[in-house]
C-alpha cells in the first residue's frame, strides 16, 4: 500500500489535547489537517507549510468569525495544543458567563 493509497482514518495523527478528533487529516506532516470537538468547535491548520502561527479557531455559532490569539493578537496560535486549549477554556469561560448571569437573575430579580 502506498501513501497515496491510505484513507483519512489510517493517515489521522492523535490528538494533543484530549476531546478533540482529526476530521481532515493535513498533508506535509499535519499541514492543512482540521481538528474538531464534541461541541462543534474547530482548528485549523492555515495551510502554509511554514507558518510561524498556523493554526486558527472556528466557533460553530459564527463560522465566519475565526477564534486568533496566543502572544501575538490577530494571528493565529503556534500549535495545534494551544489552539485547541485556548478554545477549551474560551468554551469554559462562556460556561461560566452563563451561569454568573443565571445567578445574578436569580438573587437580584
Amino acid at each position: 500500500m502506498t501513501l497515496f493509497e491510505l484513507t483519512t482514518e489510517d493517515r489521522a495523527p492523535k490528538s494533543p489535547v484530549p476531546g478533540w478528533t482529526c476530521i481532515k487529516a493535513g498533508r506535509f506532516g499535519g499541514k492543512s489537517a482540521a481538528w474538531q470537538n464534541r461541541q462543534g468547535w474547530q482548528v485549523c491548520h492555515c495551510g502554509h507549510p511554514t507558518a510561524n502561527h498556523p493554526y486558527y479557531g472556528i466557533d460553530p455559532a459564527m463560522p465566519g468569525l475565526f477564534l486568533t490569539g496566543g502572544q501575538h493578537k490577530g494571528v493565529g496560535f503556534g500549535t495545534l495544543a494551544e489552539a485547541m486549549t485556548a478554545i477549551d477554556n474560551e468554551i469554559a469561560r462562556r460556561a461560566n458567563a452563563v451561569r454568573c448571569s443565571a445567578t445574578q437573575q436569580e438573587t437580584h430579580p
